[in-house]
């Protein structure tokens, strides 16, 4: 299950207050959510039990150290004169094997991205997750291809030219357009967090003015005043963030634009994480 943040001394505090007032149910409800999402922009993503996410993980790790022991025993082959038809035939053998870890282990990355994109929030997000889902496919399909491609090789001389078109394939085309994605997955689930926030504060706003008293109305000016900021300021580097995301090329790795797109969203999130303490401290005054 999801780790919920927010104060549970905070929580009993309403709960026992106003038991019987629907608007702080949804109010509660939402808050609960939002705590999720300051979580989430926090840590990179939700702590679950047993998820499919998890087992992504795990299996991409596996796939990573099997990789590593082919890697050893296919540099230990190539390094061997084949003076003999067993000596080459050993070289083979050590190199389809590498060959083979190396596309199961992009197999078991490109699961990993496609699980992030599943625990991704994708309310208020003005993306399209199927399209996402699409790139994600294609290039398993072509991963998948090329790992039965290897593995009916029957011969040494077969492997190089099946290793330089993977090459080729990962750097004009999965690797771009994974990265991509990536980038897509990030600003959707910001745009969802924000999303929340701008339902939350609103809930809140509401259910403060109908009960705040009159020496506390200048703390709530002021707090209206921060979380316009923050909505504001938020939105601006949404938006800029989007439009450098639109000059992220997918098919050839353009790293300085994936950055820059980055280090935008990144100040998004900033402005969003100073929120939770500004929620936080109206629920303690009212």
């Amino acid at each position: 299950m999801p780790t919920n943040k927010f104060p549970v001394s905070c929580i009993k505090y309403f709960a026992i207050l106003f038991l019987t007032l629907s608007l702080f149910t949804i109010f509660l409800l939402a808050l609960s959510l939002l705590a999720l999402s300051y979580s989430n922009v926090s840590n990179g993503s939700l702590t679950f039990a047993q998820t499919p996410l998890d087992q992504a993980k795990k299996d991409y790790t596996e796939k990573t150290s099997d990789l590593s022991n082919t890697k050893n025993a296919y540099i230990t082959a190539t390094y061997q004169a084949f003076g003999t038809a067993t000596a080459k035939a050993e070289a083979f053998a050590k190199t389809k094997e590498y060959l083979i870890s190396v596309d199961r282990l992009l197999l078991s990355y490109l699961a990993l991205v496609s699980e992030y994109g599943s625990e991704t929030r994708w309310q208020s997000s003005s993306f399209d997750k199927a399209l996402s889902d699409q790139v994600i496919a294609d290039q398993i399909t072509l991963i998948q291809d090329h790992l039965k491609k290897v593995q009916n090789t029957q011969t040494l001389e077969e492997l190089p030219p099946l290793s330089l078109d993977l090459r080729t394939q990962l750097d004009k085309v999965t690797r771009p357009k994974i990265n991509k994605v990536v980038e897509t997955y990030d600003i959707a689930q910001t745009e969802s967090i924000f999303g929340s926030f701008i339902n939350v504060s609103q809930l809140l706003n509401e259910f403060v003015e109908k009960r705040i008293t009159a020496q506390n109305h200048t703390l709530l000016i002021n707090w209206q005043s921060e979380i316009n900021d923050i909505r504001e300021k938020t939105q601006t580097n949404l938006s800029l963030s989007k439009v450098s995301y639109q000059k992220i090329k997918d098919d050839s790795y353009n790293s300085h634009q994936i950055k820059q797109t980055d280090e935008i969203l990144e100040r998004a999130k900033t402005e969003l994480k100073r929120s939770k303490s500004l929620f936080e401290e109206m629920t303690k005054i009212i």
